[in-house]
């Protein structure tokens, strides 16, 4: 059985889902499922945090089975959109008791009259002199102790430290997470403590979106040569190398996150389709018939201008052309991978079951599309004489 840590690491889609590994949670198992559920007792009821944790096409299922062992005196909190709609499906009554707060990186800044006071305070931070250092999972943290005990005490003789639906520093999985220190004249007066967060890309990307529909037989051509080389990187590697940058010190430079001569083809992506179709009872697909770039610009796009053409068809041809760019290199792109603080080069064999791996998470997203599409047994018949 895949521990706690394991499942949500695998399972967990909602931002706060590692707040389920605080020490005090007990887990749920259903042995026909891989998956968990968090919860804690508190006198006749029982407090679950963040729905079933597993794969889409089981949560309905391990609901249903966590109800059998629990009752229903089930309270759950720090729900995601998804698993609220399938509490609701399922008869709980739902109620929203706060949102979550994000802001677009991308536009966001200081400026302006609203984050004035925030300014403020940061400017003094640095007049005063404070200093931020990271600290090792199992450095000594009495300083931050009484730092808690400190802010307690501030909140009056009834205040008491909240030990659910919140962050945990310390115990077990600490290695897991970075904690910082901000301290002035040596002495610490704050602290933040990152967790990790598991989940998958929000939407389906466009690649994902095409080999998809290539399973599915629904592709009859693509633009790019046999040879071209579509230049794709497993996400993890991509996010290991901006770690290294960052923890190396790096502030400037250029760097390649590709995958360089290791690059798969574009024949040896539509072989890995077909195959997981028939792995997944699928007919075999047709390939794809595979034309040069130039008879796309000449032939295909103008086709779509004026044509009486199906939307969805349109929009389909017009996805396929956007993805020009990505098949029509047939020399490797160079890669900064495996450089000094640049994270490591993933190999042709890690890129390809990678690939394997991005096709079974989108059959697990479309299962009722598999269905419509699998092989039918031909039931033998006699015939009467």
């Amino acid at each position: 059985m895949q521990s706690a840590h394991d499942t949500l690491a695998a399972h967990g889609d909602n931002p706060s889902s590692f707040l389920a590994l605080n020490s005090g949670n007990e887990y749920f198992h259903d042995d026909r499922i891989a998956g968990t559920c968090a919860y804690r007792r508190s006198g006749r009821y029982t407090l679950q945090f963040g729905g079933p944790f597993c794969a889409p096409q089981h949560r309905e299922r391990l609901l249903e089975s966590f109800v059998a062992h629990t009752g229903r005196r089930l309270v759950a909190g720090q729900l995601h959109c998804n698993d609220a709609e399938l509490y609701l499906r399922s008869g709980f009554t739902v109620n929203q008791i706060g949102a979550s707060y994000a802001v677009d990186l991308s536009r966001f800044t200081l400026r302006g009259k609203r984050f004035v006071r925030l300014r403020n305070k940061i400017s003094r931070a640095r007049r005063e002199g404070l200093e931020v250092a990271e600290l090792a999972h199992d450095d000594d943290c009495g300083e931050l102790d009484r730092l808690d005990r400190h802010w307690l005490r501030d909140k009056g003789r009834h205040g008491k430290e909240l030990r659910f639906l919140v962050g945990q520093r310390g115990g077990p999985l600490q290695r897991h997470r970075r904690l910082f220190v901000g301290r002035i004249a040596g002495t610490a007066v704050g602290y933040i403590n990152y967790a990790p967060v598991y989940g998958r890309i929000a939407g389906q990307q466009g690649l994902t979106k095409t080999i998809g529909s290539m399973v599915l037989g629904q592709v009859p051509v693509l633009p790019g040569a046999p040879d071209a080389r579509v230049d794709m990187i497993p996400q993890d590697y991509v996010t290991k190398a901006i770690g290294d940058l960052v923890r190396g010190g790096v502030c400037d430079g250029e760097f390649w996150l590709t995958a360089g001569k290791e690059a798969p083809l574009l024949r040896e992506i539509t072989d890995v389709c077909g195959e997981f179709a028939v792995r997944s009872g699928l007919p075999r697909p047709h390939r794809p018939r595979l034309i040069p770039v130039d008879a796309v610009l000449r032939l295909l796009l103008p086709l779509l201008e004026g044509t009486s053409l199906p939307e969805s068809v349109r929009r389909r041809f017009q996805h396929y052309a956007e993805l020009l760019l990505v098949f029509q290199s047939e020399l490797p792109f160079d890669s900064s991978l495996g450089e000094p603080h640049c994270g490591t080069r993933p190999t042709h064999s890690e890129i390809r079951s990678a690939l394997v791996r991005n096709l079974e998470s989108w059959a697990a997203e479309h299962p009722g599309l598999l269905r419509r599409h699998r092989v039918r047994p031909v039931i033998p018949t006699e015939a009467a004489s």
